[in-house]
């Protein structure tokens, strides 16, 4: 038997279900949407990579003069502030419209405010802290393992089974990521406490991606991403030196840090919370692996530097691992509105 959430259900017994006191064989849409719903999802998730290789550019150059311990507060600094501002921008436009959009400050919202601010700055943290003892690429490999805390958070809270392709995708995509990771040095060697650190951060990001899915259907948006952030930045001001070291930061320093906050926590998290409403965790998480091929797209079309073939081979190769999994994804009808908390 299948259980669809519409107007008949009422809002305790999808409560019960979602809180897994009622268990259904399969939580599905009704039957013609859910291809649609995984396509909605898939869409937002590649916009959100696309946002997210936007982000490395100027956050990459932007440690290479400060580090990363640096960069990290201007950013979520600029991010709060640009997120405040859309933020507003939208509550003026529900108001022009008749339509007043309230704050909400209910239990559901600060708690999620409270989970992925300390998420973030944990997160963060941790990414500054493994750049000390190992370089870039192995940072950004170790990173991508995310999707597995995801899939496992998928599991036990959010209780989407993933299927056998899944795992195939997963293993091919890492394969791809690791190709195209021309920083990676092993033979340079490496510490067994940055490698912590960035399991740490990849933790936490992960984590993010499971209390979103969790709750998405109960929050405002771009009211939690905007207090997340402010909550994040005030959590890293915390730390010793960081709000000193800002009064050394150049125009150009902050000019960095704002596009990167942009293209980063606000439109690639928004994109990313947008997809959690219909596509499961894991697989949103999965199709971040598609950020380095737009970063070559990005490259190429702003800077005139065409990826390798080798890079388009490695390309392909995530695109491919990507895809293996959502073929599955709509035959099983697992592209479904998230749960709610």
């Amino acid at each position: 038997m299948r259980f669809h959430r519409n107007d008949h259900l009422s809002d305790f017994c999808w409560q019960q279900l979602s809180l897994g006191r009622v268990r259904p064989l399969i939580l599905s849409d009704p039957p013609g949407t859910s291809k649609r719903a995984v396509v909605v999802g898939l869409l937002w998730s590649g916009l959100g990579a696309a946002f997210a290789a936007g982000y490395l550019v100027p956050y990459k150059a932007g440690v290479v003069e400060v580090g990363p311990a640096g960069l990290v507060l201007p950013m979520l600094l600029a991010a709060a502030l640009l997120s405040t501002g859309l933020d507003g921008i939208e509550r003026l436009w529900h108001q022009r419209t008749g339509e007043a959009k309230p704050w909400r400050w209910d239990t559901v919202t600060l708690l999620m405010v409270v989970l992925l601010g300390g998420a973030s700055a944990l997160g963060n943290e941790a990414v500054c802290q493994a750049l000390v003892g190992l370089n870039p690429g192995i940072v950004s490999v170790t990173l991508r393992t995310q999707v597995i805390f995801v899939a496992i958070g998928g599991l036990l809270v959010l209780r989407e089974p993933l299927g056998g392709r899944f795992w195939i995708g997963l293993g091919v995509a890492f394969g791809g990521y690791v190709f195209l990771q021309r920083q990676l040095d092993v033979d340079g060697g490496i510490s067994g406490a940055s490698i912590a650190w960035a399991v740490v951060a990849a933790a936490a990001f992960g984590s993010m991606q499971v209390v979103i899915r969790r709750s998405i259907h109960r929050i405002d948006l771009l009211q939690v991403n905007t207090l997340r952030l402010w909550l994040a930045a005030g959590l890293v001001a915390l730390l010793p030196g960081r709000v000193t070291a800002l009064s050394g930061l150049d125009g150009r320093i902050w000019a960095l840090a704002a596009t990167a906050a942009l293209s980063g926590p606000v439109l690639s998290r928004l994109c990313l919370m947008r997809a959690l409403r219909t596509l499961p965790a894991a697989h949103a998480t999965l199709a971040l692996f598609s950020a380095p091929v737009f970063a070559y797209l990005l490259t190429g079309v702003l800077l005139g530097s065409w990826p390798s073939v080798s890079e388009i081979i490695g390309s392909l190769v995530i695109l491919v691992a990507i895809a293996l999994p959502v073929t599955e994804l709509t035959k099983l009808g697992k592209g479904t509105p998230a749960p709610e908390a």
